[in-house]
């Protein structure tokens, strides 16, 4: 059952209840339950157990207050580089204009990497992660190892997101020497992939992608994920899980995702799909994760991402709050799809640090709907705490964030299941090995 009065789940078949606020489990003695169980039913308390629901709402307070935080550079946790501006593929589904976000062709040059690198190096004692993104971001290799040459003592994880095309020695050593974690965007196997990612001339890119993943995982794994992108053509060929065997066969990376396409294109969009929770699917996610099987339900690995990292999602997004994007001429953005609406502009890194954490401070109260605790029905409910969706779309025509009720219902539903299913094995002594057997196959650290 959820009680939203303290936003906690209760198991009362084992009396275990998980508290989406600090995102932590307790065991329940019997009156404590019992007491609850009254509140559930909305029976009144007598004095004994209301100082009971007292003492466990006591525990269940946030232990800090989000939503009036005015953010600075000191606050930021993650950057994404738009290191190039340009990209050699031209897929069909692009939301980034096959590369170009809409404007000029180009890539970052030296100068402005290294302000780049002095700013995450002097301004951001609290960065944990920076992305490399594009375009296609190794078309930028001279800036990608002129900020990593600055940040590599600042204990940073360096990650990227590629289309897999580009690789030689020099690239391989840069990936290795300031290990940095690859994400290679690759839709299926030939016949799927080769649909819309394609370069200029039409030919399909998976040749060359499945040659270079070779080369770059041949001593260790630099490809970490491989992330997909499901069209109405491949549902055609493929179901998602069929797609995920065909790459784990061929590349024997566990962690693969592959995500609805979002698109207006009739031809591309994909009908109303993955709506319905199927009965069973959480049970044979987690015998998945302990027989160490590839299971391609995004969802619910995400679901468990959060509870299992205690990262409580506040936002419905992070960007403009803990997260920036810097395009190729040092502009800060909230996140690649705001880069060239001036709206939406935060500063740029030539600014002074005043003046970029002025821009931050606007940015944040233009993006109050980004917090879920503005949102009634998201503040109640119980899938708050994990749930996502991009809403720069929204944001940039002047609409309020899309809440479509169907795909509540089933996170709803999915919430409850799991977190049912993660109290059983905490009762049968099983959670340290589903918890290792999780993060090895199914961390969702990058995305």
């Amino acid at each position: 059952m959820y009680l939203n009065c303290i936003k906690s789940f209760i198991n009362v078949n084992n009396g275990i209840l998980f508290n989406m606020i600090n995102m932590e489990f307790f065991q329940l003695e019997p009156r404590y339950l019992d007491t609850l169980m009254k509140i559930y039913r909305k029976n009144n308390l007598t004095k004994d157990e209301f100082k009971q629901f007292e003492e466990i709402r006591a525990n269940c307070k946030p232990k800090n207050k989000y939503s009036n935080i005015i953010r600075t550079l000191e606050d930021i946790t993650s950057v994404k580089i738009l290191v190039s501006n340009d990209c050699d593929l031209r897929c069909s589904y692009c939301y980034a204009n096959k590369g170009n976000y809409g404007g000029k062709r180009y890539i970052m040059n030296r100068e402005v990497a290294t302000n780049i690198g002095q700013i995450i190096k002097k301004k951001m004692p609290n960065i944990s992660s920076v992305l490399f993104f594009g375009g296609e971001p190794l078309m930028a290799v001279d800036a990608i190892e002129t900020i990593c040459k600055i940040v590599e003592d600042k204990n940073v994880n360096f990650l990227m997101e590629t289309n897999g095309t580009i690789y030689n020695s020099r690239i391989h050593n840069i990936i290795e020497k300031y290990n940095i974690k690859l994400t290679v965007s690759m839709d299926g196997p030939k016949e799927i992939n080769d649909i819309h990612r394609k370069y200029p001339d039409g030919k399909g890119s998976y040749d060359d992608i499945v040659s270079n993943i070779r080369n770059l995982n041949k001593e260790r794994e630099n490809v970490r994920y491989i992330q997909g992108t499901y069209t109405r053509q491949a549902s055609r060929l493929m179901e998602k899980n069929e797609i995920i065997d065909s790459l784990y066969k061929a590349l024997k990376i566990p962690r693969i995702f592959i995500y609805n396409v979002v698109t207006k294109d009739k031809d591309m969009k994909l009908d109303n799909i993955d709506d319905i929770v199927v009965d069973g699917e959480v049970d044979k996610f987690f015998d998945d994760v302990f027989n160490e099987k590839i299971n391609y339900n995004n969802t619910l690995k995400l679901i468990l991402s959060s509870i299992l990292s205690q990262t409580r999602c506040l936002y419905f997004c992070n960007a403009g709050v803990t997260q920036v994007t810097i395009d190729c001429n040092g502009g800060i953005w909230p996140c690649p799809l705001f880069t060239n609406k001036e709206e939406y502009n935060i500063g740029n890194i030539f600014d002074s640090t005043n003046s970029i954490n002025l821009g931050l401070k606007s940015i944040n109260n233009k993006l109050k709907i980004l917090n879920k605790e503005n949102h009634r029905d998201c503040n109640n409910c119980i899938a708050s705490f994990w749930c996502r969706r991009c809403v720069a779309k929204s944001l940039i025509r002047g609409n309020g964030i899309l809440i479509i009720k169907r795909d509540c219902n089933k996170y709803v539903k999915l919430t409850e299941d799991i977190l049912t299913k993660l109290t059983e094995i905490i009762m049968e002594g099983r959670s340290n090995e589903f918890i290792q057997k999780f993060q090895k196959n199914y961390s969702m650290e990058m995305l």
